[in-house]
C-alpha cells in the first residue's frame, strides 16, 4: 500500500504556517535584540562585535550543514542579513536613547555611482532606511570620485559594490579601498534585476549588441 500524495493545496498551506512561524521568531529575535543593547548600555559595550559575530556565522553554518543539510551560502546570506539588522536596531535603540528628544531624523550626505535610480543609489536608500536617517543625495561619476567626495569631507559616507554574483569581486573598487583611510561600516545585498526595453513589435531575433 503506498502512501497518498500529498496536495498542492496542503502543502501550500504547511508552507504559510512555516513563514508564520519564521516571522514570529524573526520578531522574537528582534526583541531580544534591544535587550543585548540595554545590556551594552550597562556594559559600556561597542554595539559590534565583529568577533562574536564571525563565530557565531561559523557554528549556524555548521549546524546547518550538519543537522538541516542546508548549504553553507544560504545559511551565510540569510544570517549576514538578521546579523545586520540587530545591530542597526541598536544602533537606533542608542541613537534615541542619547537624543530621546529629536523631533526629526538624523541627516547623512552619501555619495554613490550614478544617477538617481542606479543601483547604488537604490541601495543607499535601502540601508540608510534601516537606520531611520534621512539622505542628502551626492550622485559621482566613477568610483573614485565617491571616496574622494568622502576624504575631502563633502560627504558622511560612500556606498560602492564589492562584489557581484555573475562577475565577483569589483578588483576597481578594491584598489580604490586599499589606497583609502576610509573604513567599511557596513555592508547591504542588492539585489539586480535588468530589464530589456524594446519598441513594440521589435522580435527578439532583430536586437543588436
Amino acid at each position: 500500500m503506498t502512501d497518498q500524495p500529498i496536495s498542492l493545496e496542503e502543502i501550500r498551506l504547511r508552507l504559510n504556517e512555516l513563514d508564520d512561524q519564521l516571522l514570529s521568531l524573526l520578531s522574537e529575535r528582534r526583541k531580544l535584540s534591544i535587550e543585548v543593547a540595554k545590556s551594552k548600555v550597562q556594559t559600556s559595550k561597542p554595539v559590534r562585535d565583529a568577533v562574536r559575530e564571525q563565530q557565531l556565522l561559523v557554528k549556524l553554518i555548521s549546524n546547518g550543514q550538519d543537522k538541516y543539510e542546508l548549504d553553507a551560502q544560504y545559511i551565510t546570506k540569510l544570517f549576514h542579513t538578521i546579523i545586520e539588522d540587530s545591530v542597526l536596531l541598536q544602533q537606533s535603540y542608542l541613537q534615541n536613547l542619547v537624543n530621546p528628544q529629536q523631533s526629526r531624523k538624523p541627516l547623512a550626505r552619501v555619495a554613490f555611482l550614478g544617477a538617481k535610480g542606479s543601483y547604488s543609489h537604490l541601495a543607499s536608500r535601502e540601508y540608510f532606511s534601516r537606520k531611520n536617517t534621512e539622505l542628502i543625495e551626492l550622485n559621482c561619476e566613477h568610483f573614485k570620485e565617491v571616496t574622494q567626495t568622502v576624504e575631502s569631507g563633502h560627504a558622511d559616507y560612500g556606498v560602492l559594490p564589492i562584489e557581484n554574483t555573475s562577475s565577483g569581486s569589483i578588483n576597481e573598487v578594491y584598489d580604490l579601498l586599499q589606497h583609502t583611510t576610509l573604513y567599511i561600516v557596513g555592508e547591504l545585498t542588492q539585489p539586480i534585476e535588468h530589464c530589456l526595453v524594446a519598441k513594440k513589435d521589435i522580435r527578439l531575433e532583430d536586437i543588436k549588441t
